[in-house]
C-alpha cells in the first residue's frame, strides 16, 4: 500500500511540476516586474534579496537568448516569478511608512553622499534594511523615532558630502586664486565667493538639516568659485601686457552696448552674428587720449573684461552647438519616423513624441510594441549626455479623474524606467508625470512625450 502510495505522489509532483513549467512566465514579465519593485524603492528596501533575484534572473535571460529553456530552467522561472511577487508585495505594505525616509535619501543621493560621505550613507542604508525586516516580522517599537532616527543618518550623511565636496573642490579654488593676489585684482567676485562660503559652512555647521537653501548655495558657490579663478587667471595674462590690457578695455567699452544688444537677438538672426563680432575691433589711435584713465580703472573694469570675453566665446560656442543639435535632430527625424516617433524640435527642448500606447486597463505594463519604440527612443537619448529628461504620459480623462489622473502617473513611471534603464541614464536626470487629455483618447491609450532639455537650442 505505501509503495502504491509513494508511486502515485511522484506521479502527482511530476505533472504539477510539468504544468508549472509549462505555464511558466515571459521573460518581459519578469522584467515589468522588476520596474515595479524599483517603483517602489523595493530593491533599495530588501538590496541582498532583489540582487540575488536579479542575477539568477540575468542568467536565464541570457540562456534565453541563445536557446530554448529547460523543462528545470522554466521551474526556475516560475519560482523567480513567485520570488520576485514576494519583494513587491512586501514592499506596497512598507511604502505607507518608509516614503519620508526614501524622499531623504534622494536628497542625500543628489548631493552624492554614495560618494563624499560613503561611509555614513552605508550605515544609513543598512539602517533602511534592517527596519524593513522588522516591520515585516513585526512592528517595531517606537515606529516614528526609528524613522527619524534613519532618516537623519541620511540627512547626516548628506551634510557631510557636502562639506567634504566643499573641502575638496571649493577650497582649492580659493587658495589657487589667493595665491594670484584675487583679494585686489577682482575684489568683488573675491567678496562674493568669501560671503557665500561663510554661508554655507554656517550651515554645515549648526546641523541645520531642514534648511532647503543649502543646496543652492552650495551649487552657487561652487560656480562662483570656478568664476574667480578663472577671472584672476585671465587679469594675471593680462597685466604682463600693458598694451594687451589697454587694448582689451578699450574693446570692453565700447562693444558692451552691442554685445547686450546680440544675446537678444532671436535664433533666426543668429547667422549673422559672426559679422557684428567683427565690428568690435577698435584701433588703439581711436582713444589714445583716454589711455591714462582707462589704466587707473584697471582693477574696477577687471571683472566686467573676463565677463565680456566670455560671452563672446560663449556667443560662437552657441553658434557651433545649435548648427550640430540642428543636423542631430533632422539625422534622428528621418532615422524614427518609420516607427511612428515624431522628432519635435522646441525651444531648449527637444521631445520624442510616440502616440496610441496602449495600457492594459488598470495596469503600467507597455506592450511588447511599446517598449521596442521605447527602447528606440532610449538609444536616440544616448546622443545627449548630462541633459535633463522629462517623461510625459497623458491618457484620456473619461472615467474618474483621480483614479485616471494617478494611473497615469504610475504609467509615466514604468515609462521612465524603462527608458532609463535601456538608455542608462542615472537617477538624477530623469524624471516623469501623467496628464490628463481632455476628450483626445480612447481608454486604454496613451500619448508619451519624452522631453530632452537642450540648452541654447
Amino acid at each position: 500500500m505505501i509503495k502504491y502510495l509513494i508511486i502515485i505522489h511522484l506521479i502527482f509532483f511530476s505533472i504539477s511540476t510539468a504544468i508549472s513549467a509549462e505555464f511558466a512566465p515571459e521573460i518581459y514579465q519578469i522584467e515589468e516586474l522588476m520596474i515595479s519593485i524599483k517603483l517602489n524603492r523595493g530593491d533599495v528596501l530588501f538590496s541582498d534579496k532583489f540582487q540575488s533575484y536579479k542575477d539568477n534572473f540575468d542568467r536565464i535571460k541570457a540562456i534565453n537568448m541563445e536557446r530554448q529553456l529547460t523543462q528545470v530552467e522554466k521551474e526556475d522561472l516560475v519560482q523567480l516569478n513567485k520570488m520576485m511577487g514576494g519583494i513587491l508585495e512586501d514592499t506596497e505594505y512598507l511604502k505607507p511608512y518608509f516614503n519620508s525616509i526614501l524622499e531623504v535619501r534622494e536628497e542625500a543621493l543628489f548631493n552624492f553622499a554614495n560618494d563624499y560621505a560613503p561611509g555614513l550613507f552605508q550605515t544609513a542604508e543598512g539602517k533602511l534594511q534592517e527596519l524593513a525586516i522588522e516591520f515585516l516580522n513585526r512592528m517595531p517599537s517606537a515606529v516614528d523615532k526609528r524613522i527619524a532616527e534613519t532618516a537623519l543618518l541620511y540627512r547626516q550623511a548628506q551634510f557631510e558630502a557636502l562639506r567634504n565636496k566643499l573641502l575638496s573642490e571649493v577650497r582649492i579654488l580659493i587658495e589657487e586664486s589667493k595665491d594670484l593676489d584675487a583679494e585686489k585684482l577682482v575684489p568683488q567676485t573675491y567678496d562674493k565667493v568669501m560671503i557665500l562660503v561663510l554661508e554655507v559652512e554656517s550651515i554645515i555647521r549648526e546641523k541645520k538639516y531642514e534648511d532647503n537653501s543649502l543646496n543652492s548655495k552650495a551649487n552657487e558657490l561652487l560656480q562662483e568659485s570656478q568664476h574667480l579663478l578663472q577671472l584672476v587667471q585671465i587679469v594675471q595674462r593680462v597685466k604682463r601686457d600693458p598694451a594687451a590690457l589697454e587694448e582689451y578695455l578699450i574693446k570692453m567699452e565700447e562693444s558692451l552696448g552691442k554685445l547686450g544688444m546680440l544675446v537678444k537677438l532671436e535664433p533666426q538672426f543668429a547667422n549673422g552674428i559672426p559679422d557684428y563680432l567683427e565690428t568690435f575691433e577698435i584701433t588703439l589711435q581711436e582713444l589714445t587720449n583716454d589711455n591714462e584713465d582707462l589704466k587707473n580703472r584697471n582693477i574696477v573694469l577687471s571683472d566686467s573684461l573676463a565677463k565680456l570675453q566670455t560671452e563672446i566665446q560663449q556667443l560662437k560656442n552657441e553658434m557651433n552647438r545649435n548648427k550640430n543639435l540642428t543636423n542631430k535632430v533632422e539625422n534622428l527625424r528621418e532615422s524614427l519616423s518609420s516607427y511612428g516617433i515624431k522628432v519635435i524640435e522646441n525651444h531648449n527642448h527637444i521631445t520624442f513624441r510616440l502616440n496610441g500606447v496602449e495600457f492594459p486597463p488598470g495596469k503600467t505594463q507597455v506592450d511588447a510594441t511599446g517598449r521596442s519604440k521605447l527602447k528606440k527612443i532610449a538609444e536616440a537619448i544616448r546622443l545627449f549626455p548630462s541633459t535633463q529628461i522629462l517623461i510625459r504620459l497623458g491618457q484620456s480623462s473619461s472615467g474618474n479623474l483621480q483614479y485616471n489622473k494617478s494611473m497615469a502617473e504610475q504609467r509615466a513611471k514604468a515609462v521612465a524606467l524603462i527608458v532609463q534603464s535601456e538608455g542608462f541614464i542615472k537617477d538624477e536626470r530623469i524624471r516623469s508625470e501623467g496628464i490628463i487629455l481632455e476628450n483626445e483618447l480612447n481608454t486604454g491609450h496613451a500619448i508619451i512625450d519624452v522631453i530632452v532639455e537642450v540648452p541654447n537650442l
